[in-house]
């Protein structure tokens, strides 16, 4: 009785296991589309109502869920408030701090802290834009491919493993 117990929560956890980094991969997608619509959305912020930037991030804000909602709202706050930084070192400093827990690569982070640099300029926002165009078809793919594959292999890694120790 005990081995069958064992058993059912050794395959449980690994398919749970594969599950979950499927779940991140579109978890993944989904943040990458998010960010590009609230650069869509900045960019038409500064292109038709000319708002300070601290306004902008404030009013996006209100539309988006929790996880960019701090972000905005912060990054809103402190440009705002804080005479000591430049633009860029809030920009950054928000990054490092939100988006610890986020899905995106290392690339990813990285061209987020690029477009911070000279965001005012619309060509940099047109640039990033492609680039997230990219990072999001190559989000898809690997979503395609790969979040079946993750699942399965949790199944007949628990089943594998199952029949390996008993």
């Amino acid at each position: 009785m005990l081995k069958v117990v064992g058993s059912t929560l050794i395959i449980f956890a690994c398919t749970a296991i594969g599950f979950d980094r499927s779940h991140k991969l579109q978890l993944h997608l989904n943040q990458l589309e998010m960010l590009k619509q609230i650069f869509v959305l900045i960019k038409k912020e500064m292109q038709y109502t000319m708002a300070p930037l601290p306004e902008i991030f404030l009013k996006i804000s209100r539309g988006v869920d929790e996880f960019w909602k701090r972000w905005l709202e912060q990054l809103s706050m402190e440009l705002q408030n804080c005479e000591k930084l430049t633009f860029e070192q809030v920009w950054d400093a928000t990054i490092e701090k939100h988006f610890q827990e986020s899905q995106f690569t290392l690339r990813e982070k990285e061209e987020l802290l690029q477009v911070g640099k000279n965001l005012s300029y619309m060509e940099n926002i047109d640039l990033y834009l492609e680039l997230l165009d990219i990072s999001i078809q190559r989000a898809r793919e690997d979503a395609k491919t790969k979040k079946k594959l993750y699942q399965s292999i949790g199944i007949v890694g628990g089943i594998f493993l199952v029949i390996v120790l008993f």
